[in-house]
């Protein structure tokens, strides 16, 4: 019995697929044919959405985001990484590595990762690599993998489960053997060319991520042609882990203070986790505190318990208001809601709009401390998680309750 067991239950095989009648394909086959496919897509450009998942619940989603990829073939790559340059939804610049060094935007400036003296590649794959080094895995002879193949009617679907493993993709595959640990890999293809256009993977240590691809144009320009260099912006290009780039990080640290501490203050009403609405303006005339966070922040999560204890201070106080504010706010609220359980978050949390979040940071930072005074003046923008954060904000809010 193969290592790798297909079960495809079809009387007749689509014409379209490239599957022969009669005999019932090997697993093998069926790999090879995405692989054929992808090995025809040198170039391409696409919309990618990203959705988010609660751990564990694989109806809820706790975020999404839409990136435009443009992917190159690199097969000289000792990583086993293609070329891409990735933009956020909103057209700005994100993400590109083009065969030796990485630039990622952060805060007004590019990060430059020389990725050739690196000894553990850490850029997730692209989407077409990712799932050509995952049929590449796949294609492996291990009796810890299962395949099944499902016709869809629209699509075939791909559905791989690994046991023992954690297996992630920065170009070629990484595993962590854990005891009890698991992997699941889903791919849809489209049944007349094979071309891959969904990736849903999980495993035991983290939540689900689905990857769907939209409005792709295969080929645009030639290997030869593409080039990163001229999609970049014109910024700063700072090295990673330099101290030029600790420097330029606390000035612009400095500035996005100044700045949020002069802006005007934002007027809109925001849906609040588990009901209600929340609005600045609800709260006039009140010293007002607030927590800007955001899913996946490790500074966040150090700092919740602190946030936690200024809002059980305050909480039957008719002077001060207390509100956290969560960038993501694509999510269903069920999801929502779990992630405060997780992380035991006491305080009232607002989903951001879009907007609301900008005025105070337009690259999303977070955490950010703000506290308003009684007279709508920003009195206290504090970036990060610091370990003095209490005696920090509760010293600010009995300023102003003098």
């Amino acid at each position: 019995m193969k290592n790798i067991i297909l079960f495809f239950v079809l009387a007749f095989y689509a014409v379209g697929s490239g599957l022969s009648y009669g005999e019932e394909p090997t697993s093998e086959m069926f790999i090879g044919r995405i692989l054929e496919a992808l090995d025809k897509i040198h170039t391409v450009s696409y919309n990618l959405e990203e959705r988010f998942y609660q751990t564990g619940d694989d109806s809820l989603y706790l975020s999404k985001k839409i990136f435009r990829y443009i992917e190159c073939e690199n097969k000289g790559d000792s990583t086993g990484l293609s070329k891409f340059v990735c933009f956020n939804d909103d057209g700005r610049f994100c993400d590109s590595y083009d065969g030796m060094i990485r630039l990622e935007y952060c805060d007004n400036h590019l990060r430059k990762t020389d990725m050739s003296r690196q000894t553990v590649v850490n850029i997730q794959s692209p989407f077409y690599n990712c799932i050509t080094r995952l049929c590449e895995y796949l294609q492996e002879p291990d009796s810890m993998k299962l395949v099944n193949v499902e016709d869809k009617d629209d699509y075939w679907e791909l559905r791989a489960d690994i046991k023992g493993d954690n297996v992630r993709f920065y170009g070629y595959p990484r595993s962590y053997p854990t005891a009890g640990g698991w992997s699941r890999f889903i791919i849809r293809v489209d049944k007349d060319n094979f071309n891959p256009m969904f990736l849903s993977s999980s495993n035991s240590l983290s939540s689900k991520i689905e990857q769907e691809v939209s409005d792709v144009k295969i080929n645009e320009s030639s290997v030869e042609s593409f080039s990163v260099e001229k999609y970049l912006p014109e910024l700063p290009v700072l090295r990673h882990n330099g101290s030029e780039i600790m420097e330029y990080s606390k000035r612009r640290n400095k500035e996005s203070a100044e700045a949020g501490m002069n802006c005007v203050l934002p007027t809109d009403t925001l849906n609040i986790i588990g009901g209600g609405v929340y609005s600045l303006n609800d709260s006039k005339g009140k010293v007002r505190v607030l927590m800007l966070t955001l899913v996946g922040c490790g500074p966040c999560f150090l700092s919740y318990p602190i946030y936690n204890e200024i809002y059980r201070k305050y909480s039957d106080s008719t002077e001060v208001d207390v509100k956290g504010v969560l960038y993501q706010y694509t999510g269903e609220m069920e999801a929502y809601k779990k992630f405060l359980k997780k992380y035991s978050i006491e305080f009232p949390v607002a989903l951001n709009n879009g907007r609301f979040y900008k005025v105070f940071s337009s690259a999303g930072v977070a955490p950010i401390f703000i506290v308003i005074d009684r007279d709508d003046k920003i009195v206290l923008y504090h970036l990060g998680y610091d370990k003095d954060l209490y005696d920090i904000i509760d010293g600010k809010i009995r300023e102003c309750l003098k």
